[in-house]
């Protein structure tokens, strides 16, 4: 026991300074999915019925993966004829909270927000890969998601219809 324990000792720190650094990943690590559920075809269930674990669903506002159950096999990506799902080699997955780990058609990220100075106003986001694949989300909107946002829409109190505004990453330069 005292060899392995010198033999620990020895060999150092072995984390990054995160964010600075990227780790060295292997090249078949699978990471974050990324979800496009506007190439399905109405009432494919062929990867939610591959799924071992039941990670993938489908419901009124359409599918869902819980990455909470998904074992990151590539069952459901082989299962699909129309290459919706695929891992990507975002490694970054961590969260704080359970309904963090749901993703819908494409959003890596998904937040709601009470304004503390306005009670009754809200801040909804979502987080996506890039500005490209936000607009492709507004191409492939299912008919249940439109749906949803009428009933959504209706619980809008003001007269004017909501003020959307979008916002783009920018990385913060070092400080010099």
């Amino acid at each position: 026991m005292w060899r392995i324990l010198r033999a620990r000792m020895s060999q150092g720190m072995r984390t990054i300074a995160f964010p600075d650094g990227e780790p060295s990943l292997p090249d078949r690590l699978r990471g974050a999915p990324a979800l496009d559920f506007g190439k399905c075809q109405n009432g494919c269930r062929a990867c939610i019925e591959a799924c071992p674990t039941g990670a993938l669903s489908s419901d009124a506002r359409g599918p869902q993966l819980d990455l909470g159950k998904c074992l990151f096999c590539t069952d459901c990506v082989e299962a699909c004829p129309e290459g919706a799902i695929e891992f990507s080699t975002d490694w970054r997955l961590a969260t704080r909270a359970r309904e963090d780990l749901l993703l819908r058609d494409g959003a890596l990220r998904w937040g709601l927000w009470a304004d503390t100075a306005k009670p009754g106003r809200y801040l909804e986001s979502f987080v996506v890969e890039s500005w490209l694949e936000h607009l492709r989300q507004h191409e492939r909107m299912t008919a249940a998601a439109r749906a949803v946002q009428r009933i959504a829409h209706e619980f809008h109190c003001v007269g004017e219809p909501p003020r959307i505004t979008h916002f783009v990453h920018e990385t913060i330069p070092p400080e010099t």
